[in-house]
């Protein structure tokens, strides 16, 4: 194993040298994926769309998931790809797309899985534009060698730009449809407001509050923002309105979006 990193870390810096850019996002994502052995999530609500998506990815060897910032994504995926760890498969994550196509090309018939995170939502200077980064995931998916396995994770918006689509359902990437992951259930937000309640003690005034405008309607926040809201609950007064739960969930929204 840590031939397989040295050698990593040696084409991530010949790789640097030839394209002119900084080797760094590249050796950081070779020495923190060698020191983490499971790319499993923390904690995770599932959605009951789980068994599906795992069955995409082990016939069709890629799993596409999209949606609009704060809905989970990350974590979706990073769930799905673990699954295949109890196969033997090794799992890795990456948020650039030329390291992960380097990790899933290179010679040998190891079985792995690759979790690439919003590959579109980095592209600045040197780096290619979200239209070259699509065309080039695209290859990536067709050229798969039958022991590897793609999970992507990429924001919406990038998405949909860089296709110039009006709606998800109408991007398809190396002849596969995104999974929206932005269509979220009362009964799902609900749980992800209850898993988190309960990790950070939340007051059973303020999570009676919150679940109750879930469950109605009146209450519309993303699992990031529910998450925040739990983090942050005691900024809150003990007498605080569902408005201003809903105020203190939505402040970070756009530190989120990123």
């Amino acid at each position: 194993r840590l031939d397989d990193e040295r050698s990593r870390l040696v084409t991530a810096l010949q790789a640097a040298k030839t394209l002119r850019r900084d080797a760094y996002p590249a050796f950081r994502e070779i020495i923190h994926a060698a020191t983490h052995h499971t790319v499993a999530p923390a904690s995770y609500v599932p959605r009951g769309n789980e068994p599906t998506w795992v069955r995409t990815l082990s016939d069709r060897r890629v799993l596409l998931l999209s949606g609009p910032p704060r809905c989970g994504k990350s974590d979706a995926a990073c769930w799905v790809a673990a699954q295949l760890e109890q196969l033997g498969y090794t799992s890795l994550k990456f948020g650039d797309l030329s390291t992960a196509e380097r990790w899933l090309l290179e010679p040998g018939r190891n079985s792995k899985v690759a979790v690439l995170d919003d590959p579109l939502g980095t592209a600045s200077g040197n780096e290619p534009s979200p239209e070259a980064a699509l065309r080039r995931l695209d290859g990536l998916i067709k050229s798969l060698p039958p022991e590897k396995r793609l999970v992507v994770s990429q924001s919406q918006e990038p998405l949909l730009a860089a296709t110039r689509a009006k709606r998800l359902s109408d991007v398809v990437t190396g002849s596969l449809h995104w999974e929206d992951l932005g269509l979220l259930t009362h009964e799902f937000l609900k749980g992800v407001w209850k898993h988190h309640a309960e990790l950070e003690g939340i007051p059973q005034r303020l999570f009676q509050q919150v679940n109750e405008g879930l469950d109605s309607g009146e209450v519309v926040l993303d699992p990031g923002s529910l998450r925040h809201l739990a983090a942050f609950h005691g900024r809150l007064d003990p007498d605080a309105t569902l408005d201003d739960a809903v105020a203190l969930a939505s402040e970070s929204a756009s530190a989120f979006a990123a």
